[in-house]
């Protein structure tokens, strides 16, 4: 009977679980094992129980819930490189300081390391318009900014308000096609659980992914290790 003890408490230990934010529970271990199979538990999720001074991921805790490697040619794992891992206020200061400038070039960066990822994928090719458009609209915004600091005069650029319409057409097919594939890769391809507000992709494209591929490559560096 002593014996039996151990796994008496610890199939009745219970587990509060968060995500984003929200607490959920509390859950006994047969429960949270229960919903990890049915997906309502993810394994990027995180827990604590009693005795526990900081939170951990659901797959250090249930070592079974780690995202399995997805059969390659051959039926051998398929490895997927990491994503950019520039800390994402890095990547802020960067885009205020070089006025958008570093944003365009991070967001292929981005969208190159997703067609690394998926082949077919086509964020790429909204980004680099993107960044054709940006370049050819860079003129114009040059001469307002000096006539903005009162250091020329205000000029009239050909094609200018189609340009700004290209612009702003391009920056949010761009996001939301990088969001659906960003979507697609890490709960499907590589599961290991990914959610994003399309509100927070228009409003901040880049900087969001870049907040939650950081968030990523934190944890799958945690599963490694396991």
């Amino acid at each position: 009977m002593p014996d039996l003890l151990p796994f008496y408490y610890e199939r009745h230990m219970e587990y509060q679980l968060a995500r984003d934010g929200h607490t959920f529970g509390p859950y006994t271990r047969p429960e949270v094992e229960e919903r990890l199979a049915n997906g309502h538990i993810l394994p990027t999720d995180i827990a604590r129980t009693e005795g526990m001074d900081e939170w951990l991921p659901i797959a250090t805790l249930f070592p079974a819930a780690a995202p399995t490697p997805v059969p390659g040619p051959g039926g051998l794992p398929q490895a997927f490189p990491d994503a950019p891992n520039l800390h994402w206020i890095a990547l802020a200061v960067l885009e205020v300081v070089t006025v958008n400038c570093f944003s365009i070039l991070w967001d292929l960066y981005q969208s190159l390391w997703m067609k690394r990822v998926n082949p077919r994928s086509t964020a790429l090719w909204y980004y680099l318009a993107l960044a054709a458009v940006f370049a050819l609209k860079a003129p114009q915004s040059y001469h307002t900014m000096l006539y903005n600091l009162g250091l020329g005069l205000p000029t009239v650029e050909p094609f200018g308000n189609l340009l700004l319409v290209l612009t702003f057409v391009l920056a949010v097919a761009s996001r939301l096609v990088l969001r659906r594939e960003l979507l697609a890769h890490y709960n499907r391809a590589e599961p290991i659980g990914l959610s994003l507000s399309w509100l927070l992709t228009l409003l901040f494209g880049g900087i969001y992914f870049q907040y939650h591929l950081n968030r990523l490559n934190a944890l799958k560096d945690a599963l490694r290790r396991l």
